[in-house]
């Protein structure tokens, strides 16, 4: 895999751990894209506490440049996004029904 620099490499391969990774993330048309997360407990780590209150532990955003070294990634990963695994996702379909 060619990566446009070496921070956004570190941060995909990071993306399970605290703090901010890049994940590619699939949108409900079914496009791809990369998205700038931050986790904020790693991956597999339960809360067993949360006191009643919701949690959120990820959080993302979609970007189209490259925060490190400013490429177009849709640009630069046209032909390689489709063999990268997209991320799990992080909310249910609002649309979906509910029991």
């Amino acid at each position: 895999m060619k990566w446009c620099c070496p921070p956004f490499e570190e941060w995909f391969n990071n993306s399970d751990r605290t703090g901010f990774g890049i994940v590619v993330d699939q949108g409900v048309d079914g496009s791809r894209g990369f998205a700038l997360q931050c986790r904020a407990i790693d991956r597999g780590v339960n809360l067993t506490e949360t006191g009643g209150v919701p949690v959120q532990t990820v959080a993302r955003v979609r970007i189209a440049i490259c925060p490190s070294c400013g490429r177009s990634l849709g640009r630069f990963y046209r032909k390689t996004i489709g063999s990268l695994p997209v991320a799990e996702q992080i909310l249910e379909d609002p649309g979906a029904a509910t029991t």
